[in-house]
């Protein structure tokens, strides 16, 4: 956890107002969404409220959606049959899981007894479950969900709130939304829970975005002054790491790590020298990741839409209409491709983002200015 999340006040109100109630023994007017691309810092608002839900006596379960991959581990994990690490290596060492003793074999140990259960026996349990301690759920990276699992897991957090304090709060990229759509119109079960979702979300419909240079310096500049291995600054070298970092937190935490580093091993300040120093780590950190974002357009047949918008975008506030985004790929795309798809997938990705009304914005400008100034690949 970040000493300061900044530039999230709005996000960690709504999340406070799903864990109050639950502390109360209650379940939440609403349950949460938390999506937008990469780097936004979603799994850090996830961790802060499993945190949170623990001091407060709560049971949070907080998992990845690797940990979810069929229905039997979404039910041992939701009923809360995992044993502790320490149990774990206890009955290892003494020989339980015979000489292969391993987690996995726990695991499939206490996977077995739910194989077979139904989704309403399953929703019995976790209602039981709940009324004796109440269940914050939090599933990160839940944008991959197996769609199954998503959709039991979707009526659940409708239907056993009802009678039981219980509260799920999901957290994905921007494609969040599409995939559990997607997820919710298959196979049986009650249509009104598992359509309705998003649509209860109201205030939870938590859609994450770039930090202001204000934010991004308080950022930068709070842990410095309140960390107790803190150093002194000189306020411009912040702002000036502030403005470099588009205001996208992945970038924030490179500018504050290197310049960190760089003081200690310098004059012990945060100064021009100790961003100077950093800047040249950052830039090669940047250009890492903007590669490996352009092979991922690449592999998608998206890297030569991105490059024909790139131009108009590349300016922190920069919007264009969507007409206006479609007419420019449709350029761009092969013979019979859908422009508005293209645009819904380069939306998808975050390379680029929603704006007020019908515009587009970058995802990350300085992203835009990359592509624009590289060397597009022979043959392309």
């Amino acid at each position: 956890m970040p000493l300061h999340v900044a530039g999230r006040g709005h996000e960690m109100a709504v999340l406070r107002a799903v864990l109050n109630p639950l502390r109360r023994k209650e379940s939440p007017p609403c349950n949460a969404a938390v999506h937008g691309m990469r780097g936004l810092g979603k799994s850090v608002l996830l961790e802060w409220m499993a945190q949170a839900a623990a001091v407060a006596g709560l049971r949070p379960v907080f998992v990845s959606s690797s940990e979810l991959p069929d229905l039997d581990a979404l039910y041992a994990v939701t009923l809360g049959k995992r044993l502790p690490d320490a149990e774990l290596s206890l009955q290892e060492d003494s020989g339980q899981f015979g000489a292969r003793g391993t987690h996995t074999a726990a695991k499939n140990m206490r996977q077995e007894r739910y194989a077979g259960m139904r989704p309403e026996a399953w929703r019995a349990k976790l209602t039981e479950s709940c009324l004796e301690t109440p269940v914050l759920m939090l599933v990160d990276e839940a944008h991959v969900l197996e769609a199954d699992v998503a959709r039991i897991l979707l009526n659940a957090s409708q239907l056993v709130r009802r009678s039981a304090p219980f509260a799920l709060v999901l957290a994905g990229t921007p494609d969040l939304k599409r995939h559990l759509s997607f997820a919710a119109r298959r196979g049986p079960g009650p249509a009104g829970a598992k359509s309705s979702f998003w649509e209860r979300l109201g205030k939870g419909d938590l859609r994450l975005g770039l930090l202001s240079t204000q934010d991004a310096e308080n950022a930068l500049r709070i842990p410095l002054e309140t960390s107790p291995h803190g150093l002194p600054y000189d306020r411009e070298a912040v702002s000036k790491m502030a403005d470099q970092s588009d205001g996208y937190p992945y970038f924030v935490q490179m500018w504050g790590e290197q310049a960190e580093i760089a003081a200690r091993r310098g004059s012990g300040r945060v100064d021009a020298q100790a961003v100077k120093a950093a800047g040249k780590r950052v830039a090669e950190m940047r250009r890492n990741f903007y590669d490996l974002r352009m092979d991922e357009l690449d592999e998608l047949g998206l890297l030569s839409a991105a490059r024909r918008l790139a131009p108009l975008l590349t300016k922190p506030g920069q919007e264009i209409g969507r007409d206006q985004a479609r007419a420019t790929l449709a350029g761009s795309l092969p013979e019979g491709a859908d422009p508005k798809r293209a645009l819904a997938d380069l939306l998808h990705l975050g390379a680029l983002d929603a704006a007020k009304g019908v515009a587009v914005r970058a995802g990350i400008p300085s992203f835009m200015q990359y592509l624009q100034d590289s060397v597009a690949p022979l043959g392309e």
